[in-house]
């Protein structure tokens, strides 16, 4: 956050109490233990909302979960120990600025969404795993198409900056970089489905696109 705040000075009394409850529930303490506040109290918004997101994940498969071990990083650390090269196809100042650069209102407004409505988020991450583990796009995509019709539903122009925008920037680049070697390219399951989704480029390029046999 900005010097001079904190999450109790940009939060309501509500939010905050509210806040600190559900961190209790996940981690067993909350904001009033110093050393959480001075770990949490600091950050965004956006940055603490993915953290409760992962935390709400890891309470509920505590001993299957390990989220210093997410999909990407275990390619990396394989690609290392074959002496392969890695890149990206974003840099991470890039991706840091695109999560947790929107304006700080609307930053409050996401967290107080799920703060709100913590059974339906955990559900929906449960059911995307789901979809995902089952190869089927078309439920990832009715998952991401899912509304509250209020303004917890993100914008088009936020889907267009978080999703659409890199997906045609990604799959105008891949083919050069297929070309040069064998790639695995590993992205977020939001971006695999739909009329713009990296699948459905690749095949306008004129590519084969096969969901790996099991």
């Amino acid at each position: 956050l900005p010097e001079g705040k904190t999450l109790k000075t940009v939060l309501t009394p509500e939010q905050y109490k509210k806040l600190d409850a559900v961190l209790v529930d996940y981690m067993g303490v909350g904001l009033s233990n110093p050393m959480v506040a001075q770990q949490m109290g600091k950050m965004s918004p956006a940055t603490l909302l993915t953290q409760l997101m992962v935390l709400q994940y890891l309470k509920a498969h505590m001993g299957e979960f390990d989220p210093t071990n997410l999909i990407d990083q275990y390619f990396q650390k394989q690609a290392k120990q074959n002496n392969e090269p890695v890149g990206g196809l974003e840099t991470l100042s890039f991706q840091a600025s695109l999560l947790y650069g929107a304006p700080l209102k609307r930053q409050i407004q996401q967290l107080d969404c799920f703060l709100n409505n913590l059974d339906y988020y955990a559900q929906l991450t449960e059911r995307m795993a789901k979809a995902y583990y089952a190869q089927d796009v078309k439920a990832l995509l009715d998952l991401m198409n899912e509304k509250f019709n209020t303004t917890c539903d993100s914008t088009p122009e936020e889907m267009a900056q978080l999703l659409d925008n890199r997906n045609l920037d990604w799959a105008s680049r891949m083919p050069a970089i297929m070309k040069a070697a064998p790639t695995l390219f590993v992205v977020g399951a939001g971006h695999l489905p739909g009329s713009k989704g990296v699948l459905k480029l690749l095949q306008e390029k004129g590519y084969t696109v096969e969901a790996v046999k099991p």
